[in-house]
């Protein structure tokens, strides 16, 4: 049986994706840890001091997060557990010492790449510093996301979307950058299609059709029928074939995000379209889109396998970095 789940084992996917890589580094900190990374913060920061573009979403949340810093609202720390990879380097947690405030924790791998990789540790901070901007400006993301698996997609899509938009602003073809860099700087192109599926196993073009079917034209039941229609559809591609892998998996992963999507997505409609409370709500009320949704869950637990692909993907971006 579908359930209309709080989907907490996605949010943990969507954040935590890459956390295999995650090993404890032994070495010690370079001296004088905090000098430097402050260093590395207002050199980031230079970047922006004179753009004053105000569609720019990148600048505020980055000026919030530095005065903080400053502030000694945020604490700055080095972490020799953390990963020695581009994904796990950074991280920001409570401090067990200063309550209520919050400590950005960094590994060696972002000292020890920075020099070589400045944009891959910048795109890591401001990741991170997103997460820092949502627990000050909107906690209300990460309850909601606990429970709405738009919500989840959107708390782990923003970070990158930061990343990719810094990258945006900055990567002339002159700099020397990978693989990661490579995929957000070319995703802005395309919404982060390819970045979403790696990253939150996420098809962000399926999501925002979801999304917006509660707002189409039409009385209710034609929306309930373009989203069976959505499912048929997908169901009637002849994937996964074998003959690529990246296809297949992208494949798959759009009908994961219409399996993670679709009670979530009829519960939106029926609220706020159908006149239907959200206590009296039950997936059995609509039995075409439900019988759909069982027919998806049963197509894509023959195939998950596929979905370690992007595992893969992450795992030779690391590798390259750690090689280079």
């Amino acid at each position: 049986m579908i359930k209309l789940a709080c989907h907490k084992t996605l949010l943990i996917l969507l954040l935590l994706l890459p956390a295999f890589l995650v090993q404890a580094n032994p070495n010690p900190a370079k001296p004088e840890f905090k000098t430097w990374m402050m260093e590395v913060l207002t050199k980031l920061e230079s970047h922006y001091a004179n753009r004053n573009d105000p569609e720019d979403k990148v600048k505020p949340m980055l000026t919030f997060c530095m005065e903080k810093v400053r502030k000694g609202e945020i604490l700055l720390e080095f972490d020799p557990s953390l990963g020695q990879d581009f994904w796990n380097c950074m991280t920001v947690r409570q401090s067990e010492s200063a309550p209520g405030k919050l400590v950005f924790a960094v590994g060696q791998f972002a000292q020890d790449k920075y020099d070589r990789y400045p944009l891959l540790i910048n795109c890591a901070i401001l990741r991170n510093f997103q997460l820092i901007w949502f627990y000050y400006n909107d906690p209300e993301l990460l309850n909601s996301a606990e429970t709405d698996p738009f919500a989840a997609v959107m708390y782990s899509m923003v970070p990158l979307n930061q990343a990719a938009l810094y990258l945006g602003t900055i990567l002339t073809g002159n700099e020397y950058y990978g693989p990661y860099e490579d995929l957000l700087g070319e995703g802005l192109f395309s919404g982060l299609q390819e970045a979403g599926a790696i990253f939150t196993q996420t098809d962000l073009g399926l999501m925002h059709y979801m999304e917006g079917l509660p707002r189409m034209e039409g009385q209710p039941e034609s929306i309930y029928a373009a989203l069976a229609a959505k499912g048929k559809s997908l169901l009637d591609v002849k994937q996964p074939n074998g003959v690529s892998e990246s296809s297949d998996f992208a494949y798959i992963v759009a009908l994961k995000t219409y399996l993670d999507l679709g009670p979530q997505t009829l519960f939106n409609i029926a609220t706020y379209r159908g006149g239907v409370a959200p206590e009296e709500f039950t997936l059995e009320a609509f039995p075409e889109n439900l019988a759909i949704l069982q027919k998806v869950q049963e197509k894509l637990s023959k195939h998950l396998d596929i979905l370690t692909y992007s595992e893969k993907k992450v795992a030779k971006f690391n590798a390259y970095y750690n090689e280079n």
